[in-house]
């Protein structure tokens, strides 16, 4: 697995998990980036009830690391 490999050091850069995959570099760095999202919103997308605010698209442009601003940014507004 990439990320495992990443993180047990079997491979010591993006760029080596992309040669790896035959991938491009930009794919494993967006694809990486998914797996920092909060994971309720996570289960959002699995259950269907995610806002439609929370797409590849948007996330691919704007992932915040904080799980706190990411439910702000992503999650449907309650009235």
């Amino acid at each position: 697995m990439p990320y495992q490999d990443l993180t047990t050091g079997e491979v010591d850069s993006l760029t080596a998990i992309a040669k790896t995959e035959s991938v491009d570099e930009a794919y494993v760095r967006r694809i990486l980036r998914c797996g920092l999202m909060a994971p309720d919103l996570v289960g959002q997308l699995i259950d269907g009830s995610a806002s439609p605010k929370l797409t590849l698209a948007n996330v691919r442009n704007r992932l915040p690391a904080e799980w706190a601003e990411q439910r702000a940014i992503y999650t449907k507004a309650t009235r």
